[in-house]
């Protein structure tokens, strides 16, 4: 699941860098992508269907992977 959102954040260039990647639990969450935000970010219809792909990305590799 998060090396779906990791991954999408390289391959769309989603005006951020991925700064940490984690698979342990920790409170209710069970994983974490940080990312670091760019200063100046623009907010295009390009910069925002490619958030949209990111929040989405966890889920479509999890059926990728298990066929849900």
């Amino acid at each position: 699941h998060e090396a779906g959102h990791a991954l999408i954040n390289i391959l769309l260039d989603c005006n951020s860098s991925v700064e940490y990647v984690s698979i342990i639990r920790r409170k209710s969450h069970y994983g974490l992508t940080r990312t670091l935000k760019n200063e100046q970010e623009n907010h295009d219809i390009k910069v925002l269907y490619n958030k949209i792909c990111y929040c989405m990305a966890g889920e479509a590799a999890e059926e990728l992977i298990f066929s849900y």
